[in-house]
């Protein structure tokens, strides 16, 4: 459900991706992991995003508690149909793990990132901040919550955004690394510009396989 201004309509939104990359160990509890991926998302039955995602990661196992990570982004997003507005997004994602208990974990991450877009009124640069949260039950279920900020500065026109979200999340594992969960979503965004605030609650389903 997504709800624009003091009005409310039901937007049925589905997306789906494939992700693939080795992961290098180069040194003692040093590693890097390269990766591809593509998306493809619809809005009301028809295609309205197809995303490329480059990416190159590292991590560093500083102690038994604490992980050390970075990872670069470079994204190319063409939307449907031809004509729409494309675009191609430069990340960087700095974070880390700390281990509280073997059962309890947090998570803490800086991210920015500068948009180049083919309309130029659309060319942004943003920062987020990320903290979650993680815990392992029995029987391979685990808990998940997290909260973002993410602020928004474009480059060719007045308008700066505040965006907040909040996500809980349950998953399930299975023998042989299979795995299904469920997750709610909730997303607020504060602009200068009238008519830009949203708000917007997400429910999600989805199922892996780790190999």
């Amino acid at each position: 459900r997504t709800q624009i201004a003091n009005t409310e309509a039901w937007i049925e939104r589905a997306s789906w991706a494939i992700n693939t990359g080795p992961v290098f160990k180069v040194l003692k509890g040093f590693s890097l992991q390269p990766s591809l991926t593509y998306s493809e998302s619809a809005q009301d039955g028809d295609r309205k995003l197809d995303t490329w995602i480059a990416s190159l990661g590292a991590s560093w196992k500083a102690t038994k508690a604490l992980k050390l990570s970075a990872r670069y982004n470079y994204q190319d997003r063409s939307t449907v149909p031809v004509g729409s507005p494309d675009a191609e997004v430069d990340s960087l994602k700095l974070g880390g793990k700390y281990k509280i208990t073997k059962k309890d974990v947090v998570t803490l991450a800086f991210m920015p990132a500068v948009e180049d877009n083919s309309r130029p009124t659309q060319d942004k640069d943003r920062y987020g901040l990320e903290a979650g949260y993680a815990h392992k039950f029995p029987h391979k279920v685990a808990l998940a919550i997290k909260a973002r900020y993410t602020s928004t500065e474009y480059d060719n026109v007045d308008r700066d955004d505040d965006q907040y979200q909040y996500g809980l999340g349950l998953r399930k594992g299975f023998d042989h690394g299979l795995y299904v969960g469920a997750a709610i979503d909730y997303t607020a965004r504060e602009s200068n510009v009238a008519g830009k605030d949203f708000e917007n609650t997400s429910y999600i389903a989805h199922a892996g396989w780790k190999f």
